[in-house]
């Protein structure tokens, strides 16, 4: 596709997008002031690694790291290296870091071995790696069904580092993903 075919793809979609966004910015928004709490830096840590467990990250290939920005690497097909950055008063950036580069390895650890040094090793595109780790951290990681599952096992990690909400407020505010302001949209 070429650049003037993307240009006139947005370009007809724009309008319709800056009003969608202005009519949820002038909506009551959720609260989430619960999210900027100190949490426990190990207790986050340990959510994170329960979480892997659960999506069958595969230890014997792959291991999690802290880093200042998160990013994958590694260093063939049978080794993925993942990172995430905790922060105190920030849980939901350490949640969805670690869930979104759980997708970057998962993409990279399902490479066929038969392709193994050669130019189709490293993936169809950085779009597609791109789409299904933004499908693990927003997708997965931001619904309903996700926080079903893992909001007791949240409540028995946070224990003490905040007052728990109610699980309405608890998963309108973690599920909240934050938009453009449509004011510098225009």
């Amino acid at each position: 596709m070429k650049t003037a075919d993307v240009q006139a793809i947005f370009s007809a979609i724009r309008p319709q997008q800056v009003a969608l966004i202005q009519a949820i910015a002038e909506r009551p928004q959720v609260d989430d002031s619960f999210l900027h709490l100190q949490y426990d830096p190990q207790k986050q840590w340990d959510f994170g690694l329960d979480v892997l467990n659960q999506f069958g990250f595969d230890w014997n290939r792959g291991r999690l790291d802290k880093a200042e920005h998160p990013f994958t690497n590694g260093m063939g097909l049978s080794d993925v290296r993942i990172t995430t950055r905790i922060f105190p008063n920030l849980p939901a950036s350490g949640w969805f870091s670690t869930m979104h580069e759980f997708g970057h390895g998962l993409y990279g650890l399902g490479t066929d071995p038969k392709l193994d040094r050669s130019p189709l090793a490293g993936g169809a595109s950085l779009g597609i790696d791109e789409s299904q780790s933004r499908m693990w951290e927003n997708l997965v990681g931001r619904s309903h069904e996700f926080w079903q599952f893992f909001y007791p096992r949240h409540k028995r990690c946070s224990r003490g580092s905040w007052a728990m909400s109610a699980w309405r407020r608890f998963t309108g505010g973690s599920i909240k993903s934050p938009i453009a302001d449509p004011r510098r949209s225009g």
